[in-house]
């Protein structure tokens, strides 16, 4: 009967395919710059095999069977989290085709790589026709391979909703769990290998080596900060929705790490700014730039753990949308000045630093910390300590919640920290200086693909769960489903006449009327804050309280009862209007101590709340007949009320396993 209910089977909105398409897109992106960055690893001999070529289809293989098995797993998993989505070819085919949009640019580096090597030792032309192959295949298996794997997947996945313990099961307490010691090696490894490297390229004779190609840079770092960019706004747009602000903050960090990157990209010398004056400044944009993609970010993303987050989410003025606008007007007015006007901005950096920026670095053949180690122990050293910070909180959501998505955060911080590093000492077009750009992609990669799963893990469960449960979830505040003892308030409801309705009506037009009540019923739960227990048939049963206070509980449960009143009015008076049938409902709520846990069989459960409470509340609503009122609470809600309500005494009346009556109020 509730099978049509949006609450259980939501048709596939903007936010849902956004999701997905930002799923295949991390996806395509990791696929996509591990090549690259292989291709250039061999292309410069930092790899130094017999057969480059060999090496590099071999390596394309393992990194496809990656991807594949990534996409397969990627799709399983929004489905269940996700739920209820429509396998039309429509759907389907705007999800991919989005996603390639997207994503196709980020191959244009491996494009770039793969020409460069079908020339090599040529006069003119192609000498080396399976590099312009390998570059083929690499666009299939992006553009087509993983797509399909990802949407045969989602077709056989089980798209039937999901019970409450298993959404928050699947949610709180994972399969998949990062250990300890699994996580102090991850955590020491993306600590150690990034700066091992760096030391050993600005040390070792690989110091000398220089990757001079402005080409490559400005296509790396352009369309790297356009993918970061594009995704961010997706996750914005589903974290917008929830006016979640974590999830937002994380976000706008994200977007301004990609837009002011794209600045740095855009001005590389000798591409789009070429000759005089403009070429000059643009060695001063760059590097002002490529300090602003990393500090602006930094002070984002430390934001969210500090207490100006919480002031941030009780101020009416400041809102995400708003702060949104304000970010994205302040970097795209940027971004066209320092295309238009590199002049002004190079003038503005070189005034802020004190010196001309471009010429201390000694033609690019400097670093930063070189020019100024003022600069770099104060500016950049300041973005290191931020990102640490930001690395320090997030490890401690992690810990309480072992969640690969907590971790990935982690990680991704610590790599732009590393980027930062690495921007300050290494020169130029050094190797140093590449593997900077390498820190920061794998950061966005890792950051976005956190983020996206955490929203998947959010709208799944904000399907069942009101907003506060679902904080406390998502963050590891793991809530026992072997039973736990709390006081909670248990509001029950029932259509009256829908049994007779069923029987004169089509089974078609019962259904319809029936879903038509439950939905505001439903929704009324959901808005103040309850817990949708289940579906009884032609009502619901719901739980408020048992995650917060008691009395506030009770409140939430009579503000439900006066809005299903007001709703359903409402839709009666709608189907008045209309010459349809109307029916009529009752309401019960009582407060008390209840036993919240999972029942059911293991692979198929509800978390539900069982005990003498709970008899007395569906008790309340059968008295709903007798009394001839709609809304009836039980004397312990009553007493929780404290006068937020009009009560009307109602007298007393006798309840099933008690044996003094029980005095019970209507809600005027």
């Amino acid at each position: 009967m509730v099978d049509d209910l949006p609450l259980e089977r939501p048709r596939p909105q903007l936010r849902t395919l956004t999701l997905l398409v930002g799923r295949i897109t991390t996806i395509k992106l990791a696929y996509w710059s591990a090549l690259t960055v292989a291709e250039i690893a061999l292309a410069t001999r930092v790899l130094a095999v017999g057969d480059p070529f060999a090496a590099s289809v071999a390596f394309a293989v393992l990194t496809t069977l990656a991807a594949c098995a990534w996409a397969a797993w990627s799709a399983r998993a929004s489905d269940q989290r996700l739920g209820g989505l429509e396998r039309s070819i429509p759907t389907v085919a705007t999800t991919f085709l989005a996603a390639s949009v997207v994503a196709t640019p980020a191959s244009l580096p491996l494009l770039f790589v793969e020409i460069q090597r079908a020339g090599d030792g040529c006069v003119s032309g192609i000498c080396h026709w399976q590099a312009v192959w390998y570059w083929v295949a690499a666009m299939a298996v992006g553009t087509v391979l993983i797509p399909a794997v990802f949407a045969l997947r989602m077709r056989r996945a089980d798209v039937s909703p999901p019970g409450l313990a298993e959404m928050e099961g699947a949610m709180a307490m994972p399969r998949w769990r990062i250990g300890v010691g699994a996580w102090s090696f991850a955590v020491a490894a993306a600590i150690a290998v990034p700066l091992g490297v760096l030391a050993y390229v600005l040390a070792s004779p690989l110091a000398g080596i220089r990757l001079d190609d402005a080409v490559q840079h400005f296509t790396v770092t352009s369309n790297v900060s356009l993918l970061a960019a594009a995704v961010s706004l997706g996750v914005l747009r589903s974290a917008l929705d929830r006016e979640h602000w974590p999830s937002a903050l994380v976000g706008l960090g994200f977007l301004s790490l990609g837009g002011l990157f794209l600045a740095h990209g855009l001005t590389t010398p000798g591409v789009l700014l070429r000759g005089g004056s403009r070429e000059l400044a643009a060695g001063s944009v760059v590097a002002f730039s490529g300090q602003l993609a990393m500090s602006v970010p930094a002070v984002l993303f430390a934001i969210r753990y500090t207490p100006v987050r919480a002031a941030l989410e009780r101020s009416r003025v400041v809102t995400p949308f708003r702060l949104l606008v304000a970010v994205a007007v302040a970097i795209v007015v940027y971004d066209v000045a320092a295309l238009a006007q590199p002049v002004w901005i190079a003038h503005m950096a070189d005034t802020m630093a004190g010196y001309d920026i471009a010429n201390a670095y000694s033609g690019y053949n400097g670093s930063a910390f070189q020019a100024d180690p003022a600069y770099a122990l104060s500016v950049g050293g300041a973005t290191v300590l931020l990102l640490a910070f930001s690395a320090y909180r997030q490890s401690a959501e992690f810990g309480r919640s072992r969640l690969p998505t907590h971790a990935a955060l982690v990680l991704a911080f610590l790599f732009q920290a590393e980027a930062q590093v690495a921007a300050l000492l290494s020169p130029t077009f050094s190797l140093g200086f590449w593997e900077y750009h390498a820190l920061l992609g794998s950061a966005t990669v890792l950051a976005v693909g956190a983020i996206f799963l955490e929203l998947d893990r959010r709208r799944g469960l904000e399907r069942f769960l009101p907003p506060t449960v679902v904080e406390r979830v998502v963050t590891g505040d793991q809530m026992s489903l072997m039973g736990q003892r709390r006081t909670a308030t248990i509001l029950f409801t029932d259509l009256r006449g829908s049994t007779a309705l069923a029987e004169r009506a089509t089974p078609e037009a019962a259904v319809a009327t029936v879903n038509a009540y439950l939905r505001a019923m439903a929704r009324a739960v959901i808005d103040e804050g309850g817990i949708l227990d289940k579906f009884t048939g032609d009502g619901l049963m719901a739980i408020f309280g048992a995650m917060g206070d008691a009395k506030s509980g009770a409140a939430a449960a009579a503000r439900a009862a006066l809005r299903m009143r007001a709703d359903l009015a409402a839709v009666n008076a709608e189907r008045s209007a209309r010459g349809e049938p109307t029916v009529g409902y009752g309401v019960g709520i009582n407060t008390g101590d209840v036993v919240l846990g999972a029942v059911g069989l293991p692979e198929r459960s509800d978390y539900t709340a069982m005990g003498d409470t709970v008899n007395t509340a569906a008790r309340m609503e059968s008295l709903t007949k007798d009394l001839g009122t709609d809304v009836v609470v039980s004397e312990a809600t009553a007493a929780q009320l404290d006068g937020t309500v009009t009560l009307r005494p109602l007298g007393t009346a006798s309840v099933k396993g008690k044996s003094a009556p029980v005095a019970v109020f209507a809600i005027s």
